[in-house]
Parts: C-alpha cells; sequence; structure tokens
C-alpha cells in the first residue's frame, strides 16, 4: 500500500509554526470556507453567502 500522507521535505514555517523537513501533515478540509476574517458567522453553514470570494471543497 502507497502512504500519500504529505511529508514536508525541507524545514520551513507557515502561520508561525516552525515544520521540519520528514515531519508528516494533513489538509482539513472540513476548514473549507471557514474564515473569521471574512465571514460574521464562519462556523455556520450557508450556501449562499454574499459576497464570497473563498474557494470552496466538494
Amino acid at each position: 500500500m502507497q502512504d500519500t500522507t504529505p511529508t514536508a521535505v525541507r524545514d520551513w514555517r507557515i502561520g508561525g509554526i516552525d515544520i521540519e523537513a520528514g515531519q508528516r501533515g494533513i489538509a482539513l478540509f472540513a476548514a473549507a470556507n471557514r474564515a473569521p476574517a471574512a465571514f460574521a458567522w464562519p462556523d455556520d453553514l450557508v450556501l449562499d453567502r454574499s459576497p464570497n470570494r473563498l474557494l470552496g471543497y466538494g
């Protein structure tokens, strides 16, 4: 079975977090379209938000 977990190939920093080469991570798709800086109610499912310039996952 092939492992598809993303693995850092170099040291880097994202969002104030240090990531070391060799560390593994996952994408949290549940966070799609959840942007507290952009929406008054980021935790609510609002399918017709307007304006909505964010990319949604589906």
